[in-house]
Formats: C-alpha cells, sequence, structure tokens
C-alpha cells in the first residue's frame, strides 16, 4: 500500500509535493523545539492574559487559526507516533516495518519519506527522528487496539 495524498485544512498535498513538505518541517523543527508548541503558548499566553474572565478565555483561543508549518509538523509527528508499527531487523540485518495492517506502514512509511524516523517502539515508548536529526520521545500512557466493532485504534502518549 502506498500513501498518496493528505488534506489539510488549509490545503492537500501528494506525492509530488513531497518537497515542500519537508522544507516546512525542516523550517518549523529548527524553529520550535518541540511539536504543538504554537498551542501550548497560545493556551498559556491566553490564560495569563486574561486570569479571571473564562468567556474571554475562551474566545482568545478560537479566534486565530493555527499557521500552516504548525499545522503540518503535527500531523506529521501523528502518523510518525499514532499507530502499532514496530521497527525491526530482518535476516539480512535489513530494518523492516512490522504491523498487523498495511495502512499503518504506509502512514508510518511516509513520515519517514518526510523526514520522520521511527527509531524505536516498545510496549512504554516510541522514539523518532525528526527532520533536523533530533530525537523525540513519546511515553506511550494508554494503547487502544484496532477492534472491528469502533473501527479504529487510539494512542495517548505524552512528549518527553
Amino acid at each position: 500500500m502506498i500513501f498518496k495524498k493528505i488534506a489539510l485544512e488549509y490545503s492537500t498535498f501528494t506525492v509530488d509535493l513531497i518537497g515542500d513538505i519537508e522544507a516546512i518541517l525542516e523550517h518549523n523543527c529548527r524553529s520550535e523545539d518541540s511539536p504543538a508548541k504554537d498551542l501550548f503558548r497560545r493556551l498559556y499566553e491566553a490564560d495569563s492574559a486574561v486570569a479571571n474572565d473564562t468567556e474571554d478565555k475562551r474566545s482568545i483561543k478560537r479566534k486565530k487559526r493555527r499557521d500552516e508549518n504548525y499545522v503540518i509538523r503535527d500531523m506529521v509527528t501523528a502518523l510518525a507516533v499514532c499507530h502499532n508499527v514496530t521497527p525491526v531487523l530482518n535476516n539480512e540485518g535489513e530494518r523492516e516495518l512490522q504491523a498487523s495492517s498495511p495502512d499503518e506502514v504506509a502512514l508510518v512509511k511516509f513520515s519517514e519519506d518526510v523526514g520522520y524516523k521511527l527509531e524505536k517502539r516498545d510496549q512504554k515508548l516510541i522514539q523518532i527522528r525528526n527532520k533536523i536529526g533530533d530525537q523525540e520521545e513519546y511515553e506511550i500512557l494508554e494503547c487502544f487496539p484496532f477492534s472491528s466493532e469502533s473501527k479504529r485504534m487510539g494512542i495517548v502518549v505524552r512528549y518527553k
């Protein structure tokens, strides 16, 4: 299976535009030290700006759309982290991605194509290497495996 296109609130990216995604990721990784940094700043700056008026806090948080560069980085981070794929070495010593679903492997391969490499995954930790080579670690707090009843899987992680 091959990942061909992704649509975000701002635009649609196809495999022909991987270079654009890579450039955005590199710029964002160099300027911010962690994913979702803009959300963190916006939420906590709004809290300190209007500490006592809850209605004002909510309106401030909703007024501004997120910058496309942050959305793209968070999307690729989610693809690199939210799955049950495990990197392993085969008999020839080559790295392979193991998963119960080819869909999950396609999503992880796409994130690797744009510069986010899955380095390690076990029951408690996911390690990825981002576009500029920095290691990012995510602690797995809870994993909800795919079920045919819900037709989805879920994972709760914490950036370390």
